[in-house]
Formats: structure tokens, C-alpha cells, sequence
């Protein structure tokens, strides 16, 4: 049986499966209540920014401030749009509150929406690289919606200009190959390899993190597109 030899044997690999068995139920117990402890403290959060919101309903900034953390913090999505329509009816080029209602439309697969906003967003601030990647994000959605294939070079296009907008675009050069790789025809998935390279040349080594991951997935897009 379950009796200790001299090493300890089973006895003692039992005992430590007990330890590791509370552990393990004191750290999700502890997770539970961090997790408790945010959810307090962001409901927190979110009535002072009602307040502030209610205590001046003429502020447009307020009104959008409090309509992004509707949406990013509290995931209230109806919540955020009421707010932001408010924010946008005092200040129709108001860029934070522009942003988050695209975005809220977008998560509402709202596209047409969407898309209008995005594109008065950009209009107002041309350089907003958030909003230009999230645009890409949502012509991508478009053409997984239509099959449309301008959609995806329109998705194409905003990942290209993101890329100019940030100082590490890494992320979102991996995004944008593995988006093309996936569903763009051997014609875009040439142009992609082309502008990626041409963007690494340009910078230069180390312009971008994950460098050797990116070549790798290059070298292999140029295989399929070939």
C-alpha cells in the first residue's frame, strides 16, 4: 500500500499532492477576491465618473471620458454608445468620443456604423493610431462578412498606414501578416511581403521586435504566394 518507504516513497508523494491541492485552492480563492476587489473598484470608478458626468451634462470631454470607460473598463456597451451619442451631440468632432462609439459599433457588428465614424475620426485626426488599426480591424470583418475583396485591401491599407503611426508597430505587423496570410489572394500576399521588407529596410535591423519571428513568417508567405 500507501505506507513511506525510507526515501518517503507514496506516503510522501501524497502529502505533497495534498500541499500543491491547497495551494492551489488558496490562489484561485485569493484570484476570486482580487478579482471582487476590481469589479468593487471599477463600479467605483464608474459612479464617480456619473457624477461628474451628471454634476455637467454641457461637457464633452466628461461625457466621452465617461463613455470610454463605460465600454473598456465596464463592458456596458448600450450604456456607452447613450453616453457617447450625448458626447458627440455636444462636440460632433470630439476624437475620444468619436473613437469608442466606432469601436462600440464595431463590437456590435454594426459595420456600416462603424466605418462612418472611423472615417470622420480620421478626418479629425489624421495621425490616430488606434483608430487606424481598429479600422483595418473592421474591413477585415467586412470582408469576412462579403468576401468583398476590397474590404480586405482596405483593411490592408490601414494596417500599413498603423504601422507609420507608432514607434514599435510589431504587433500590428504581425497582425496584418497573419490576417493576409490567412485570407488574401497570392497578389496581396505579395504586395504584404513587399511592404513589410520595404518598411524593414527603411528603418533598419532592429526597427521592429520579433524580427526573426517576422522574417520566418515572411520567408513562409513567400513560399505559398510563389
Amino acid at each position: 500500500g500507501g505506507e513511506a518507504g525510507p526515501d518517503g516513497g507514496e506516503a510522501g508523494l501524497n502529502g505533497a499532492g495534498l500541499v500543491s491541492s491547497k495551494r492551489l485552492a488558496e490562489e484561485k480563492a485569493a484570484g476570486r477576491k482580487s478579482d471582487k476587489e476590481k469589479l468593487a473598484r471599477r463600479a467605483a470608478v464608474c459612479d464617480l465618473y456619473a457624477r461628474a458626468h451628471d454634476s455637467d451634462p454641457h461637457d464633452a470631454t466628461t461625457a466621452a471620458d465617461y463613455g470610454r470607460f463605460l465600454l473598456a473598463r465596464m463592458d456596458k456597451r448600450d450604456e456607452a454608445e447613450t453616453v457617447l451619442m450625448k458626447a458627440m451631440a455636444l462636440d460632433s468632432k470630439h476624437a475620444v468620443a468619436l473613437y469608442n462609439l466606432a469601436l462600440v459599433m464595431h463590437k456590435k457588428n454594426r459595420l456600416e456604423d462603424a466605418e462612418r465614424l472611423f472615417l470622420n475620426l480620421l478626418a479629425v485626426s489624421p495621425t490616430h493610431a488606434a483608430g487606424t488599426q481598429q479600422m483595418g480591424r473592421m474591413y477585415v470583418d467586412q470582408f469576412k462578412a462579403s468576401s468583398e475583396p476590397t474590404h480586405l485591401e482596405a483593411g490592408m491599407t490601414c494596417y500599413e498606414r498603423s504601422f507609420q503611426l507608432v514607434k514599435d508597430p510589431t504587433g500590428a505587423v504581425l497582425e496584418y501578416l497573419k490576417i493576409t496570410s490567412s485570407m488574401a489572394s497570392n497578389k496581396q500576399k505579395i504586395r504584404a511581403i513587399a511592404f513589410v521588407e520595404k518598411y524593414m529596410v527603411k528603418f533598419g535591423p532592429g526597427s521592429l521586435g520579433k524580427e526573426s519571428t517576422i522574417r520566418q513568417v515572411l520567408k513562409g508567405m513567400g513560399a505559398i504566394a510563389t
